[in-house]
């Protein structure tokens, strides 16, 4: 599966022609990286995301999606097939703003909404979109789509359920992350392995070698083993299992390893 993390960091008073470094972040110094939740599934985990609010895991697997509550299996949702419990081609799930979980049928070219027991709330047809494969959610609910026909990040009211402007097309050769934090957007390109920033107007205002993700405003680097804070090279999340995939769910990190997961918590002190 392919997924875009779109990152979104804070823009008030953001200068166009700024780069990433540029902007006044908090001074903090991490410390730890604490493993607040861990999982080990029978099966490998595409990916996964964390609500802090009702303290759910929600795993996805190809064409299902698993619900844990402290390390408790409550429910799973869907498996490939036609009908309306299904899923035709599970493509990508994120956090919607409230916390529930929305969900991607490429397929069906539907975004499905489920709470979370895993009770389906709403759905949202996006046939305007030519093959929708990447999806995250900001949090005044504008949803950014990956749109792989057109090669472009594609935003979208679903209140008017119209396109509001695209970008970034062409810009990458294969976007495999995209997640929204703030007003940022990162888009990681794994054959470039390169990531790209675009501010909230869709410009780009950086890019950096290799993957990168933010937490609370700070820049990390993903490597096969751990990952490093860019400003003090302090290495986190140690392991002898090369690490799969990262994923930002709201504060927290996951880290995946084929059919394992930990979500972690980064611990800081304000720097003096």
């Amino acid at each position: 599966m392919k997924f875009i993390h779109l990152i979104i960091l804070s823009t008030c008073f953001l200068c166009f022609g700024c780069t990433a470094y540029e902007i006044s972040y908090p001074q903090l110094n991490p410390i730890e990286a604490k493993v607040i939740c861990s999982l080990d599934t029978d099966y490998k985990i595409e990916k996964a995301v964390y609500s802090q609010n009702s303290n759910t895991i929600f795993v996805m697997e190809q064409n299902k999606i698993h619900l844990y509550k402290d390390k408790q299996k409550i429910n799973s949702i869907g498996r490939l097939g036609f009908s309306k419990a299904n899923f035709n081609k599970l493509a990508d799930i994120c956090l919607a703003s409230d916390g529930n979980l929305l969900a991607l049928d490429s397929f069906r070219k539907t975004i499905y909404k489920y709470d979370e027991s895993g009770s389906l709330i709403s759905e949202l047809k996006i046939d305007m979109i030519g093959d929708p494969t990447m999806l995250s959610m900001a949090t005044d609910e504008k949803l950014f789509i990956y749109d792989n026909a057109a090669k472009e990040v594609i935003i979208l009211d679903p209140t008017q359920q119209t396109d509001i402007f695209s970008f970034g097309k062409f810009t990458f050769k294969e976007p495999t992350h995209l997640s929204i934090y703030k007003n940022f957007i990162y888009v990681y390109d794994q054959m470039s392995d390169k990531t790209y920033i675009f501010n909230s107007f869709g410009q780009q205002t950086d890019e950096f070698p290799g993957f990168r993700f933010f937490n609370q405003f700070q820049n990390y680097i993903l490597k096969k083993f751990y990952f490093i804070h860019a400003n003090s090279s302090k290495k986190f999340h140690i392991t002898a299992n090369e690490i799969q995939n990262c994923f930002v769910s709201e504060t927290n990190i996951i880290i995946i390893h084929n059919h394992k997961l930990a979500v972690i918590e980064m611990k800081y002190e304000r720097k003096q």
